[in-house]
């Protein structure tokens, strides 16, 4: 009994410890981008292959900013103001080589909790701002085509969408 206890556990053993054969074949070599005319895209030089911002065609983006806000009240009571909100925006980026042109339009706007009247929101959807964006993300000479409170909050957040890269 003890031998056959044995040679149930060897089989197990024998049969856990296998791996199953896996087929490997070389993987091809990376080739570099190409630029519609069909040379590569130049790589700056430096430390090896840089990441950096490219034109693209009308992107959808969400930006979805949280606040908190704690007002002073006369007497020193204080009231705590929590809202959310979210812009739904297209970004465009255009041109041939850095600075390139940027183009964002602010779809539509919601917000929830906070005291801003929906009239507010309504009026910052359909706004454009135009600006330029360096090859490591730095956005410049935003402009808006109109003038609203809950824009030009929107406006102030939009640098965000391009995180600055080495």
């Amino acid at each position: 009994m003890l031998a056959r206890r044995a040679l149930v556990s060897a089989f197990v053993a024998a049969a856990c410890s296998s791996a199953p054969e896996v087929e490997t074949a070389p993987r091809p070599a990376p080739q570099p981008a190409q630029d519609g005319g069909g040379a590569p895209a130049a790589v700056p030089s430096g430390r090896g292959a840089g990441v950096l911002y490219r034109p693209a065609p009308l992107s959808p983006y969400l930006l979805q900013r949280r606040d908190s806000l704690t007002l002073q009240l006369p007497g020193g009571a204080s009231q705590a103001q929590q809202f959310t909100r979210t812009a739904f925006l297209g970004v465009t980026v255009q041109g041939r080589e850095p600075p390139y042109e940027v183009a964002i339009k602010l779809d539509s706007v919601r917000q929830e909790g906070g005291l801003v009247p929906p009239d507010s929101l309504h009026r910052a959807e359909g706004t454009h701002w135009v600006g330029s964006l360096s090859a490591n993300g730095k956005l410049g000479d935003l402009r808006a085509d109109r003038l609203s409170t809950v824009g030009d909050q929107i406006g102030a957040t939009l640098p965000t969408l391009f995180p600055a890269l080495p």
